[in-house]
């Protein structure tokens, strides 16, 4: 009986508090639930590609706080980062993007 009062007051899981397939945002306090955008689309990336992309992140939050007077700067969105990313590379702004593809598609399918 009173190890049922015990697991009934731990803390639930994390797992427990999120929905799959929604969107949360940490906003300063706690995480809350983003509304869907129906203009955003969810894009599966490889893990390798969203350490580089949190990596890209934090050198322009950290280029931010260089200009900034007072050496702070909020961090941008990692959407934010990722969306100029893409639109940067199908654009042609970025040399040997073709290049980086197939030596991709070697790297998974070799």
């Amino acid at each position: 009986m009173i190890e049922d009062e015990v697991e009934s007051t731990k803390n639930p899981k994390q797992s427990d508090l999120y929905e799959k397939g929604k969107l949360y945002k940490f906003d300063g306090h706690e995480m809350v639930e983003l509304p869907l955008n129906e203009d955003v689309v969810k894009v599966p990336i490889t893990p390798e590609a969203l350490v580089l992309v949190s990596n890209a992140r934090n050198r322009i939050h950290d280029e931010l706080k260089r200009r900034s007077p007072d050496g702070r700067a909020r961090r941008p969105e990692l959407d934010v980062v990722a969306s100029v990313l893409l639109t940067q590379g199908a654009s042609g702004k970025i040399e040997g993007l073709a290049d980086e593809v197939i030596q991709f598609y070697r790297k998974i399918f070799s």
